[in-house]
């Protein structure tokens, strides 16, 4: 099972001073990493995600703020040095911060749908991608052209590899059920679910191991702060 939460927010800016007086909730190494992001808007943002995600794992896993030992690998990817065997990732994009967790490997993605350079398609994308892309048209290319990008993205969180993993060197297509990877033995081992969110938004969330439910929350950032506060 996958747990996704997710939280909407319209204005970034009245939610910084409860976010900033939050942070002393998470662990050292995600307050230092916080610090350096420099532009107020994207530091907040990600600090909801951090928020979130400490929410998450005490909602579904039992590991109370504070007590997670948070680590990064050595392309970014967070992992919980006290607890291996839970795994966590966090997106943000525009109104939208998610996180998933779940007992294997896991990535999340969210975009925005907005417009775009058909030449990073070109770019980033797969021949058989491509094609599938530029057989559609107008609204239902636009919407599609984010359906394989968030796939993508979080098959690379997943793996913990990010863009060290070139996006064109696999293979996403629909089955008729929903969406697979294709690429090779590894692939096979990951399973993929594509969402859509209110006010023009697509979400994928990857997990290693055969098609797992996913449980979808919503949650407010005061709900968030009433919690964490609770355990400060």
């Amino acid at each position: 099972m996958i747990q996704v939460v997710i939280v909407r927010i319209a204005d970034y800016s009245t939610e910084a001073q409860t976010v900033h007086s939050l942070t002393s909730t998470l662990p050292l190494p995600v307050q230092s990493k916080l610090g350096k992001i420099s532009n107020p808007v994207n530091r907040t943002r990600s600090a909801i995600g951090e928020l979130l995600s400490s929410w998450a794992l005490s909602r579904f896993k039992g590991i109370k703020p504070g007590e997670a030992v948070i680590s990064y690998g050595k392309n970014g990817k967070p992992f919980l040095e006290s607890h291996p065997d839970i795994h966590f990732n966090i997106s943000h994009s525009g109104e939208y911060v998610v996180c998933a967790v779940a007992d294997h490997e896991v990535g999340i993605d969210v975009e925005r749908v907005r417009a775009y350079n058909h030449r990073v398609a070109e770019r980033f994308f797969s021949k058989a991608e491509l094609a599938d892309l530029e057989a559609l048209e107008g609204e239902n290319r636009l919407n599609y052209f984010f359906v394989l990008w968030t796939i993508k993205e979080s098959y690379l969180k997943a793996l913990g590899r990010g863009l060290t993993k070139s996006l064109s060197s696999f293979t996403v297509a629909g089955n008729g059920d929903g969406y697979y990877i294709s690429e090779n033995s590894e692939t096979l081992n990951y399973s993929v679910k594509s969402l859509v969110l209110p006010g023009g938004y697509y979400l994928a969330v990857c997990i290693k191991g055969f098609s797992a439910e996913v449980l979808v929350n919503s949650i407010t950032l005061s709900e968030i702060s009433e919690h964490l506060s609770a355990g400060i």
